[in-house]
């Protein structure tokens, strides 16, 4: 029976134009992407696994084990059926799974009712969720969710965006939300081709390149009720939200900043306040075309067009520089000559993953993301092996 195995094995490699060895690489599961929240590390394989680890703080790491307990080894998570996307944010404690069938699954904090209406604060592990609307697309922050229809429709749930953010009590946050969608009208006439999440608002492109913006934008400064328009000098093709800041990649390269530049995206660390800016402005940094960026609620991560990386914001794990500075606002060029086809900008720690699906990460290790606890904090991109030490 081995042999007979072994001669169809052949048979198919020789057929398909491969060596055995080739045909065997072909077959082995790899890593598609690596997210990232606080405390909290995801690996999705090309298999449709999700596997975590970390520090399961609110549950997110959905392996049902109590707050507060660390996992230093990836764990699979148990969701039933195969996972194409994992949706989460860097300060959120909540991670969304979206399946091949389309179905989503919820676990980690439910403060703000984002999992479910039910008054249960934390979900330890997966629960299928059901928005009574089919999913096209979905994004999360702690405070917020935002779902897009395939016809275009676009809707909310979570906090109600009434009254102010900070709720010291759980049952004071369950009393601001609602976990009811509400539909966001956006009056461009246009399709919108990109939705973001930052901590308590969202953010829209549509397919004229403009940008639209629903909620505090910066809290009691910049606030917008119903989705407003937020004009840049020029078409946006991609945004990345952060904490009271919207970052906007025009069509030719560049980079703009609206909001309070609290990290030194636009400036420096030297103001005695943090500068508010609210019309666009241009981020004067990169000399070169970007391609594209990755940002968290703190920094940011360009990938130029020449493939060059760069990184500044908020360094407390050195995750934007080897320097010990907090905010490092000259941009910090990453030593890395590898092609990547994914990277992924978190709070304290960074993730590249190369075409040949090798996996590098950069930063804290407060959370374990290199799986070795002896590690120290470094700028320098480090190869882990998420598969072999995972369950």
């Amino acid at each position: 029976m081995i042999k007979l195995v072994t001669i169809l094995a052949m048979l198919l490699a020789a057929l398909n134009g491969c060596s055995i060895e080739q045909a065997a690489i072909a077959t082995q599961p790899y890593i598609e992407e690596v997210v990232l929240t606080l405390t909290a590390h995801f690996a999705l394989t090309s298999d449709g696994d999700v596997l975590s680890w970390g520090e399961n703080e609110q549950g997110v790491l959905g392996l049902g084990y109590s707050s507060g307990e660390v996992v230093k080894i990836p764990q699979k998570i148990e969701i039933g059926e195969p996972v194409k996307k994992i949706v989460t944010s860097s300060l959120a404690n909540t991670v969304f799974a979206v399946t091949t069938s389309g179905k989503v699954y919820g676990w980690g904090s439910n403060a703000y009712k984002i999992i479910s209406s039910e008054n249960t604060p934390i979900y330890y592990s997966p629960v299928l969720m059901d928005f009574g609307i089919p999913v096209a697309e979905i994004k999360l922050s702690h405070y917020l969710v935002t779902i897009a229809e395939p016809n275009g429709k676009i809707f909310g749930l979570g906090w109600t965006q009434k009254g102010a953010s900070i709720h010291p009590k759980q049952e004071s946050a369950f009393l601001a939300s609602s976990h009811d969608i509400m539909e966001i009208n956006i009056d461009s006439g246009e399709p919108i081709s990109q939705i973001e999440n930052s901590v308590i608002y969202r953010a829209f492109i549509n397919s004229k390149n403009e940008v639209f913006v629903q909620g505090a934008l910066v809290e009691n400064k910049i606030m917008f009720e119903k989705a407003t328009q937020v004009p840049f000098p020029e078409p946006i093709i991609q945004i990345g939200p952060m904490f009271q800041g919207l970052v906007g990649l025009s069509e030719t390269g560049k980079l703009y900043f609206i909001g309070e530049d609290r990290f030194g995206i636009v400036g420096d660390d030297t103001s005695e306040y943090f500068d508010i800016y609210e019309e666009a402005v241009l981020i004067d940094k990169i000399s070169v075309s970007i391609k594209d960026i990755s940002v968290s609620s703190s920094s940011i991560i360009v990938h130029t067009e020449k493939g060059d990386f760069y990184t500044w914001g908020y360094n407390l794990g050195k995750n934007n520089s080897e320097n010990e500075k907090e905010i490092i606002s000259i941009p910090t060029k990453l030593d890395f000559n590898e092609n990547v086809r994914y990277y992924y900008c978190g709070e304290f720690s960074n993730v590249l993953i190369t075409k040949s699906h090798d996996v590098y990460v950069w930063g804290s290790n407060a959370y374990y993301i290199y799986m070795d606890e002896s590690r120290e904090a470094s700028y320098q991109p480090t190869k882990i092996n998420i598969l072999k030490q995972g369950a």
